[in-house]
């Protein structure tokens, strides 16, 4: 699916594999590691590193919003890095598709249960 009609969907984010998930990330921090962080990955770099018929926009999209809670300095990891358990959550925590031409004034889920969810022990 192309990104302009993936944004266009009503439909939810698709879960994805948490594996990916990581593996995206890790790339996004090496590339700003070594290049800044203005820098652009295609989805043929993402299809290389990701499962096999993963779908690389969402991955790119739920791996963008984990950045986004970052910067706005409400993700804090242990050492600088995410554990499984985030990643496990960003996965498959429900999120909406950002509209193009809509301006938002939050990140589109709930993102007061999605850090509930990070914070708490598993199992609690």
């Amino acid at each position: 699916m192309e990104a302009e009609s993936w944004f266009a969907s009503p439909e939810e984010v698709p879960r994805v594999d948490p594996a990916d998930l990581r593996k995206v990330w890790n790339l996004y921090r090496e590339i700003e590691h070594r290049h800044g962080k203005n820098c652009a990955v295609g989805a043929d770099l993402l299809e290389k590193i990701c499962s096999p018929g993963a779908d690389v926009i969402a991955i790119g999209y739920r791996t963008g919003q984990l950045s986004l809670l970052c910067m706005m300095n409400l993700l804090h990891f242990q050492d600088g890095v995410p554990d499984d358990r985030m990643f496990e959550i960003a996965a498959n925590f429900p999120m909406k598709r950002m509209q193009p031409g809509v301006i938002h004034q939050s990140p589109p889920f709930d993102v007061e249960e999605f850090i509930r969810r990070i914070e708490s022990k598993p199992g609690s």
